[in-house]
């Protein structure tokens, strides 16, 4: 049994570093090409490069990016394990870290935008260096707070009774 369990094990690592490997170089183009999008009125300067390769800050924001997609289906499992979820709770679960990662990163982007700060008083910005954006962070902390949520949210429902009656 142990053997087996080591061996699910390995694979599920194995296969999140080669998800790992495959979203930071193809999937991050979009993600910029989605976020610089939203951004209205602000230009992101270019990345700082060095001798043609990324530099420190740029590489540090793309592993940001990287990791907050990876550690969905490293989250899961212990979610899983602790809230039982039962049915298409399954399904709810994901939807709220996807949900909340996506909603997190939103409104880091209307923040950057102006809407949120001119309410305040504050003018925006129209430039902004792509080391000072962190848009890639907040997706990161959505997804562990959508985690913490669904998982917080269906240990209680599950334990009041209310919760999913198929199996």
């Amino acid at each position: 049994m142990t053997k087996k369990l080591l061996l699910y094990t390995l694979l599920y690592i194995g296969a999140s570093i080669i998800l790992t490997i495959l979203i930071f170089n193809h999937l991050k183009v979009y993600f910029h090409a989605f976020s610089f999008g939203l951004l209205k009125n602000i230009s992101v300067t270019e990345y700082p490069c060095f001798g043609g390769f990324p530099g420190k800050d740029v590489f540090i924001k793309d592993m940001t990016f990287t990791a907050s997609i990876v550690i969905i289906p490293l989250l899961y499992p212990p979610c899983n394990k602790i809230a039982k979820f039962r049915g298409l709770q399954k399904v709810y679960s994901l939807g709220i870290i996807l949900l909340s990662g996506f909603l997190f990163l939103i409104a880091k982007l209307y923040t950057l935008n102006g809407k949120i700060p001119s309410l305040i008083g504050y003018k925006p910005r129209t430039e902004i260096p792509y080391s000072e954006l962190t848009h890639a962070s907040y997706l990161f902390a959505g997804v562990i707070t959508g985690a913490v949520l669904a998982t917080v949210f269906f240990t209680y429902r599950n334990r009041s009774g209310k919760g999913d009656v198929n199996p």
